[in-house]
């Protein structure tokens, strides 16, 4: 016989409603397929193919040759691969890829810059996305850091419950002052910037609520 009825049945209680709270947690993440996850994307898809983007100012020198990196089928940024290397006896980023969330999972983007020895990757946990970056730069882009917030897909929007930062990938620039570039909350569709041998300046592009 239990000697403690009572401590049992406020443990089953308390299974029940951790269980209901787990319940409820996962139903806010949209399963591929249903009607929030396929208007996420499809609006998503809608900024990639807009003519003129949102952009945030961009960090680093004037050289290489401009690009932008998104993805028309819809998708969302979540990480970086990263080069790193030396540029006039400072560290810097020689070159990166974004990363992308699609409907259908993850895929790398173009590369910008040059690719050689081992990169680093950093990239968002499972519900969360690149927010903002903060960077230094002078003729190059040196070195970033990646905020990464909380998506919202019922109103594809980011939001900063939970947010949490990367380590700092690449050079300090040397004291250069620090630059934020942040979305706002708006989702963040790609990557804009210039490159060559080096990633010589880099910003996000992203998709503006209304």
């Amino acid at each position: 016989m239990n000697p403690h009825p009572l401590s049992s049945f406020r443990s089953i209680l308390t299974a029940v409603s951790l269980a209901g709270t787990f319940s409820a947690a996962f139903a806010q993440q949209p399963a591929p397929g249903d009607a929030i996850h396929q208007r996420f994307y499809a609006a998503l898809a809608a900024a990639a193919k807009s003519a003129v983007p949102e952009k945030t100012k961009r960090v680093g020198g004037h050289g290489g040759g401009n690009f932008i990196d998104t993805l028309e089928d819809g998708a969302i940024l979540v990480g970086f691969e990263i080069w790193q290397g030396d540029y006039s006896g400072h560290r810097i980023i020689r070159g990166i890829r974004p990363i992308f969330q699609t409907a259908s999972g993850r895929v790398p983007g173009g590369l910008h810059g040059h690719a050689d020895g081992a990169s680093t990757k950093v990239e968002a946990k499972e519900g969360y996305a690149v927010a903002a970056i903060e960077a230094r730069g002078g003729d190059r882009l040196d070195g970033i850091q990646v905020l990464f917030w909380k998506i919202r897909a019922s109103d594809v929007s980011l939001e900063a419950e939970g947010s949490y930062k990367s380590d700092w990938i690449g050079g300090k620039g040397g004291g250069k002052a620090l630059h934020p570039l942040s979305s706002n909350g708006n989702p963040v569709i790609g990557i804009a910037g210039a490159s060559g041998d080096d990633v010589d300046r880099v910003g996000l592009v992203y998709c503006e609520r209304h």
